[in-house]
Parts: C-alpha cells; structure tokens; sequence
C-alpha cells in the first residue's frame, strides 16, 4: 500500500479529551498515536464515524499546555479489545492555543531530524 501523507507524523502517546461537536458534553479519553500538522491518529474506547466533527482536547505535557483542535474524522478502524479503535482525524482548524501546538509539532521536528 502506498503512503499517500503529504506531511512528516510523530509517534507520540499524548493524553487527549475528545467531543464530538454536535454534543460537546459527551467526552471520551484517549492516546494519541502520531500528530502531523494537517492530522492526528489516536486511540480510542468508542468508534468515531468518518465525516464527523470532534473537538480535541490536546494535552501538551513538555510546555503545560493545551490545544483545542476542531477536526473531522477521516477514517475509523477496530483494532482489539485492548487498544480499541484507531482514528485518524484531519485538523481543520486550532481553535485554542495554536502557537503551543505547533511548538510542539516544529520541537518534534527538531528531535528528528537535527538532533
């Protein structure tokens, strides 16, 4: 299968908060697997339809900060019991915190490629 990503991805296992937009008191925990500058993949306990709008809660524990990411899920696959589903959302917009977030995203960068 060809990589069809335009943009360099970060393993990562960031704590993130996720709710989807057309009910934001519904919120559910989970990790992040990679980040990018256009997406994030994450794991998470509940399946998240492809087209729907989340906002993500994302925790940036080197700079005590957080991000709020408006997102729409691309795709959505079960991987096990354990693990959950795997989720790979495209950032639409940084609505809270976007120089944090993208801080952390160029830091990553760095720590690859000039470290």
């Amino acid at each position: 299968m060809k990589n069809q990503r335009r943009f360099i991805r970060f393993d990562t296992e960031d704590f993130i908060n996720i709710r989807p937009l057309n009910n934001v008191n519904i919120v559910c925990g989970a990790t992040s697997k990679n980040i990018g500058l256009v997406g994030v993949c994450f794991y998470a306990p509940q399946r998240w339809e492809k087209g729907e709008l989340l906002l993500i809660d994302y925790f940036i524990i080197p700079q005590s900060a957080l991000a709020r990411l408006k997102t729409r899920v691309v795709w959505s696959e079960l991987i096990d019991a354990q693990k959950g589903y795997l989720i790979g959302v495209e950032v639409l917009k940084i609505e809270e915190n976007e120089e944090a977030f993208l801080k952390y995203y160029f830091q990553k960068v760095k720590e690859t490629f000039l470290e």
